[in-house]
């Protein structure tokens, strides 16, 4: 019994949802413009709100920047390797310097 309690709930739920795409559709489309600007102030509390994500088909391209900023992140790690390379160069220039004090001495 307490299932089907559950099952009706849902049902509810369903119908709210079909209503929000038709007064959607019933407003202007520079009214849609003006909600792209919304949905960027949304997006931080987007985790709450999965039903709005649904609808917003103009925040897809907000996602797009998202994962620009995490190219950013693996240039920095390329960076740290790269400097570890002259380190070992330094090291072999030593070596040869050691190499030079010898054949100095042989002389």
């Amino acid at each position: 019994m307490s299932i089907k309690s559950v099952l009706n709930s849902a049902s509810l739920h369903s119908s709210p949802l079909h209503s929000t795409p038709l007064t959607s559709s019933s407003l202007p489309s520079t009214s849609l413009h003006s909600t792209s600007l919304y949905s960027t102030s949304f997006h931080s509390s987007s985790l709450n709100s999965t039903s709005l994500h649904r609808t917003s088909i103009h925040s897809t391209p907000i996602h797009s920047t998202s994962l620009h900023s995490t190219s950013l992140f693996s240039t920095s790690l390329h960076t740290t390797p790269l400097r570890s390379t002259p380190l070992h160069s330094s090291s072999i220039h030593s070596t040869s310097f050691h190499s030079t004090s010898l054949h100095d001495i042989s002389p």
